[in-house]
């Protein structure tokens, strides 16, 4: 865990621990085009729809509607459990030596 000592700033004056995270592509291009326009940080944005969540409990921005393909979700479920039950098509077995023999000639 990287711990960081903030800098004293309006929202907070506190010890920071870094994280990371995973953005949609519309999450990002709407989170810089929001810190552009409110002339803040993307980090400080992020905080207060955090805290606006964790206090109230509920998300400050339900998920867009049909953002998920439920037809190709369960299409891929429905692959995924009939190959579990057949097994892989070929018989394969992984050889490290077999990935680098382009690279030996």
């Amino acid at each position: 865990m990287c711990i960081m000592i903030a800098a004293h700033t309006s929202e907070y004056t506190l010890a920071m621990v870094r994280k990371q995270v995973y953005l949609t592509v519309a999450q990002n291009r709407e989170l810089k085009r929001q810190a552009l326009t409110q002339g803040v940080a993307e980090a400080a944005l992020i905080r207060r729809a955090l805290d606006t969540d964790l206090q109230t409990g509920e998300p400050s921005q339900p998920a867009a509607a049909g953002s998920l393909d439920v037809g190709a979700i369960q299409a891929l479920l429905a692959f995924a459990r009939a190959r579990a039950r057949t097994g892989p098509a070929v018989d394969w077995k992984f050889d490290r030596e077999a990935l680098y023999e382009d690279r030996r000639s």
